[in-house]
């Protein structure tokens, strides 16, 4: 099936700015936690407490980013396919990143993991956006994170 989504519509990099450098080998968890609405947000007034719908997973490669995704259920959903019904409801959707940073700065670091919650609309289908691009720049005591390209 041919698709108007690349063959990962969201992607993520990971920048160590301690060290300049990227971080290699981290797990990351994609979470797709749903519509995204008024209603939804005021039947969960706490994004954090939305359950994920489908989850994948993997980890950094040695340029600090995410190149695949791997379902982490035992019938997970392709994800470009996910992209392409949903394109057919409309509407937003709801996506949390999970960056498990643990061990992956100096011990001084505070971070076990870090939360990055988005969310993805159809409206920019028109704009003719396919693509999610979220990295994560991070150090033992700050991180920051943007809508990337």
């Amino acid at each position: 099936m041919s698709s108007s989504f690349g063959d990962n519509p969201i992607t993520t990099h990971v920048l160590n700015t301690s060290t300049g450098n990227p971080s290699a080998s981290l797990p990351v968890k994609l979470e797709f936690l749903g519509p995204h609405s008024s209603t939804t947000l005021s039947q969960n007034s706490k994004l954090r407490d939305l359950e994920p719908k489908h989850t994948w997973a993997a980890l950094t490669n040695s340029n600090g980013r995410v190149t695949a995704w791997k379902g982490a259920e035992r019938n997970a959903f392709d994800l470009q396919s996910l992209f392409e019904e949903m394109n057919s409801e409309g509407g937003g959707w709801m996506w949390r990143l999970v960056f498990v940073t643990d061990g992956h700065l100096s011990e001084e670091s505070w971070w076990s993991d870090v939360e990055v919650k988005f969310r993805t609309d159809v409206g920019d289908l028109g704009k003719g956006r396919t693509h999610w691009h979220v990295p994560l720049l991070i150090s033992e005591f700050g991180m920051s994170t943007y809508r990337g390209s």
